[in-house]
C-alpha cells in the first residue's frame, strides 16, 4: 500500500513522496530527536497522539543497507524517543513500533526510504485511544490532538531527568 503511495506520487508530480515529507519536516517544529544519522518527528499527518516517525538522513530501502554508524543513529534516536515518552508521564509508556521498509523479494525499491514508525495507544495516562464507528466502518481515522502540541511536550522533556519507580 505505501510503495503505491509511492509510485502514485511519483506519478501525478514527478515527485518524491518522502522526500517531500523529510523536507517538511526536517526543520520544522514537530521534531522531537535529531543526530548525525537520523531524525524523528511527530508527523503533520498522525493518527495517534505521540506518533512518532523516526527515519535515517540518508535513503535505504531496507536495513541492510545501513552502516553501522547509521544503525547506531537509528538506535540512538529510537531510545531517545522512547526514553521521552517514559519521562512524559513517569511511567513505561507503552507503544507499537513498525519497522517499514522496503519488501525484501522484487526489488529494488530505489524511491522508497525505510523508518519506524511508533504510535502508542495513550493519549495520557489512563486514557487510552479507541477507534470509533467513523474510523473502523469508515476507514477515517479521526486525530483528536495536534501534532504540534504533542511534539512539544515530548521536546519540554529533561532527559536529565530520571524517571520514578513505580
Amino acid at each position: 500500500m505505501e510503495l503505491d503511495a509511492v509510485e502514485a506520487f511519483k506519478r501525478e508530480t514527478k515527485g518524491d513522496l518522502f522526500t517531500k515529507i523529510l523536507d517538511s519536516e526536517s526543520k520544522g517544529p514537530r521534531v522531537v530527536a535529531d543526530n548525525s544519522e537520523v531524525f524523528a518527528f511527530v508527523p503533520f499527518f498522525a493518527r495517534w497522539a505521540y506518533e512518532v516517525w523516526i527515519f535515517p538522513k540518508k535513503r535505504h530501502a531496507t536495513l541492510s543497507t545501513m552502516s553501522d554508524r547509521e544503525l547506531g543513529g537509528l538506535c540512538g534516536a529510537f531510545q531517545e524517543v522512547t526514553r521521552r515518552y517514559d519521562l512524559l508521564y513517569d511511567m513505561v509508556f507503552p507503544y507499537v513500533m513498525n519497522l517499514v521498509q522496503a519488501p525484501l523479494k522484487g526489488g529494488p525499491y530505489p524511491d522508497y526510504h525505510l523508518h519506524l514508525v511508533l504510535q502508542p495507544p495513550f493519549r495520557r495516562p489512563g486514557l487510552q485511544k479507541f477507534m470509533a464507528g467513523a474510523e473502523i466502518g469508515g476507514g477515517n481515522f479521526t486525530a483528536d490532538t495536534l501534532p504540534e502540541e504533542k511534539a512539544a511536550e515530548l521536546q519540554a522533556v529533561d532527559l536529565l531527568r530520571f524517571r520514578e519507580a513505580p
